[in-house]
C-alpha cells in the first residue's frame, strides 16, 4: 500500500508543478505585453512632442522670414537668414526623428499584436494542460482506488480459500 501512496504523491506533485509552470508562463506573457504597451505609448508621446517641436520651429522660420523682410541692414538680413536656416535644419532633424519613431512604433505594434494573439493561444493551451493535469490526477486517484479494491478482493479471496480448506478438512476428518 505504501508504494501506491508514493505513486499518488509523485503524480500529484508533478501535476501541481505543471500547473505552477503554466501559470507562471501566463503571468510572464502578460507582463511582457504590459511592458511593450507602455513602450509603445511612450514612443507615441515622443512623436507628439516632436510634432509640437516641429510646429514651434516652423513658427520660428516664419518669424525670421518676417524679420528678414523688415531688416534694414545687410548684416541683420544675414543674421535672420542664418537663424531661419538653423530652424529649417532643426525641422529636418525633428522630421527624421519623427519618422524613425513612427517606424519603431509600427514594429512594436506588430510585435504587440503577434504576442497578444499568441497569448490567446497560450491561454487556451494552458487551460487544455490544466484539464489534462486534472484528468491525470483523477486517473492516479482512480488507480489507487482500484489497487485498494484489488487488495481487498485478494484478501477476501484468500479468506474464502482458507474457509473452503477448513470446510474440506472438516468434511474429510469426519
Amino acid at each position: 500500500m505504501g508504494l501506491f501512496n508514493r505513486v499518488k504523491k509523485v503524480l500529484k506533485s508533478n501535476v501541481n508543478n505543471e500547473k505552477k509552470n503554466l501559470h507562471q508562463l501566463q503571468k510572464d506573457t502578460e507582463q511582457t505585453l504590459r511592458e511593450l504597451k507602455a513602450k509603445i505609448d511612450t514612443m507615441k508621446a515622443k512623436i507628439l512632442r516632436l510634432e509640437q517641436q516641429i510646429i514651434e520651429q516652423q513658427s520660428k522660420v516664419q518669424k525670421f522670414e518676417r524679420y528678414e523682410e523688415k531688416a534694414t541692414h545687410h548684416e541683420e538680413t544675414n543674421s535672420f537668414s542664418l537663424q531661419k536656416q538653423q530652424a529649417l535644419t532643426e525641422i529636418d532633424q525633428l522630421d527624421a526623428q519623427k519618422a524613425e519613431f513612427k517606424l519603431k512604433v509600427k514594429k512594436m505594434e506588430d510585435i504587440y499584436q503577434t504576442l497578444h494573439q499568441r497569448q490567446g493561444m497560450d491561454i487556451a493551451y494552458i487551460e487544455a494542460m490544466e484539464t489534462e493535469a486534472n484528468v491525470k490526477q483523477k486517473q492516479a486517484e482512480s488507480l489507487i482506488e482500484v489497487e485498494k479494491y484489488e487488495e481487498q478482493v485478494r484478501q477476501e479471496l484468500a479468506e474464502a480459500e482458507v474457509l473452503l480448506e477448513l470446510r474440506e478438512d472438516s468434511f474429510t476428518t469426519k
